[in-house]
């Protein structure tokens, strides 16, 4: 199919992992849902230890793929300034709670075990393709708060723009597609063929294995 980049998600994780060799052996945080099984193939390929950092897109009412915010477990909140002087204070709070207990009951469902410790070591965050960069910009700053020595992003697609935002923020960000807004498809799924919802029993399987 003209235009498409990627099969599916492992096949993405598979072309990262390739561009990645010479971070052999770094500790892979998947993004979950979709995250994980991307990250999955990089760490096959590294021979990295996989694990997941969770972390919560806070949508916009009207349009729930369009993030505008993100927080974390603990409650750890960032979002765009310039979206948030419009939405509904009361609506907000209501929002980030909910995706706060998603975020934990993920945690519980995954792993029943506390966040990996990222301290002194060099840490690849691993999500199937960036739209706007809230969630990942948020994982980064978790990671880098927890002493990481070295944090990458790798994703398989990201907006130029976002690519160079996240960059004053981490060490390197490496991507397949990196499109101009304009060139931009909207929707991380466009740059798929399969891009099916990722079940709970996926990513507890991809974490086993």
């Amino acid at each position: 199919m003209m235009g498409i980049y990627f099969k599916d998600r492992k096949d993405a994780g598979q072309k990262l992992g390739s561009l990645l060799k010479s971070f052999e052996g770094a500790l892979v945080l998947g993004l979950p849902r979709g995250g994980i099984i991307t990250a999955k193939e990089i760490a096959n390929i590294i021979h990295g230890k996989l694990d997941l950092l969770i972390v919560r897109k806070v949508g916009h009412p009207n349009n729930p793929e369009y993030a505008i915010g993100a927080i974390d477990e603990s409650g750890t909140f960032i979002g765009n300034d310039y979206e948030l002087e419009n939405i509904d204070p009361k609506w907000l709070e209501n929002a980030k709670k909910g995706e706060q207990e998603e975020a934990k009951r993920r945690r519980l469902e995954y792993s029943n075990k506390s966040s990996p410790d990222l301290k002194n070591k060099v840490v690849i965050l691993a999500d199937d393709g960036i739209a706007t960069g809230l969630t990942i910009t948020l994982a980064a700053q978790l990671a880098r708060k927890q002493g990481a020595a070295k944090i990458i992003i790798a994703v398989p697609v990201i907006p130029a723009e976002v690519a160079h935002r996240l960059r004053q923020i981490v060490d390197n960000v490496v991507a397949i597609e990196i499109p101009s807004e304009s060139e931009f498809r909207g929707a991380v799924g466009a740059y798929y063929d399969e891009f099916n919802p990722v079940t709970d029993n996926e990513v507890k399987e991809s974490l086993k294995s």
